[in-house]
């Protein structure tokens, strides 16, 4: 996904093409995808507790296809979904913000597929 902006209180959606270290698709059906955003100092946490933002698939407690939409599995391709709730009362922070996804396929590992900047502007 690369480097996330989104206007603080506006909705959007951001295309996330998960691979393999090959660069082949990583299939997605059935599997667990998960989005956390975090202050930058506290991304080393792993846990949801200190995301501002998480965001799931529907196969995950919690989660929900109004969150993050697997739309083609088997090219590894996901829609992750911001509506203007989620960033209205969020401080407009140059590069405080960072964001990291995760899958989980059925063999209950979990990787790390994307992480970068999330800039929220005014």
């Amino acid at each position: 996904m690369g480097v996330v902006e989104l206007r603080r209180g506006s909705a959007g959606t951001f295309q996330l093409i998960v691979k393999d270290q090959a660069g082949a698709p990583v299939n997605l059906a059935d599997v667990e995808v998960r989005f956390y955003l975090k202050q930058k100092e506290r991304l080393h946490e792993v846990d949801a507790v200190s995301s501002l933002l998480t965001k799931a698939t529907s196969n995950v407690d919690g989660g929900a296809d109004s969150q993050i939409l697997v739309t083609d599995a088997a090219s590894g391709i996901a829609e992750v979904y911001f509506y203007s709730e989620d960033t209205k009362d969020m401080p407009v922070l140059t590069y405080a913000y960072r964001y990291r996804i995760h899958v989980r396929p059925a063999n209950g590992k979990n990787y790390i597929v994307a992480s970068d900047k999330f800039r929220l502007l005014d």
